[in-house]
């Protein structure tokens, strides 16, 4: 593995279009071992502050292979890269870690962050070490108006994704690091 140059940033300073290159960029959520990972790309979400934390969120449905890994390891990792990454990271939210090697396919170069050993990727400009605080099962219950909401209905209970609900998860910012090598 190649030698990594990553500077720590305090967690109150994310990126400051992190919630737009979320939705419009995308980044690859990232978790697990050095001996296995899983990664996925992720354009929903957000970031905010409760709890008396900076904290960001995201939703993953229950049908992702990596939602396996996010509830084994607390830890994970939102990776940031340039436009140029755009087709991997399509990939990446396309195909199943269950069917691909999706870090092998994309060429990615994993490492690991700190004393949990944190996966992200060399590729990456910044990556955001994250901690979970809140993992829960989105619900037909808990939205107002219930399965009759059109919101329900197109999301929860439509086509593909019939009955394949979200987890919403709230990690807190541990670590924004963002890569000093000159090639990024």
């Amino acid at each position: 593995m190649s030698e990594i140059h990553w500077k720590e940033l305090s967690p109150a300073l994310l990126p400051e279009h992190f919630n737009e290159d979320l939705v419009k960029n995308w980044l690859l959520v990232t978790a697990g071992s050095p001996n296995s990972l899983g990664t996925m790309t992720v354009n929903w979400g957000g970031s905010g502050f409760i709890w008396k934390q900076h904290v960001v969120f995201l939703v993953i449905r229950e049908s992702r292979n990596t939602l396996r890994f996010l509830k084994e390891y607390p830890d994970f990792s939102l990776t940031m890269f340039d436009p140029s990454y755009q087709e991997k990271l399509t990939f990446c939210g396309r195909n199943s870690g269950r069917d691909v090697d999706k870090v092998s396919v994309c060429g990615f170069t994993p490492c690991f962050y700190g004393e949990s050993q944190v996966p992200l990727f060399e590729e990456a400009h910044t990556a955001i070490i994250c901690r979970q605080i809140y993992r829960g099962l989105m619900e037909e219950s808990d939205f107002i108006g219930g399965a009759n909401t059109p919101l329900w209905q197109t999301w929860y209970n439509t086509g593909a994704h019939t009955g394949d609900r979200h987890h919403l998860i709230i990690a807190s910012v541990e670590k924004v690091l963002t890569n000093l090598r000159s090639d990024n």
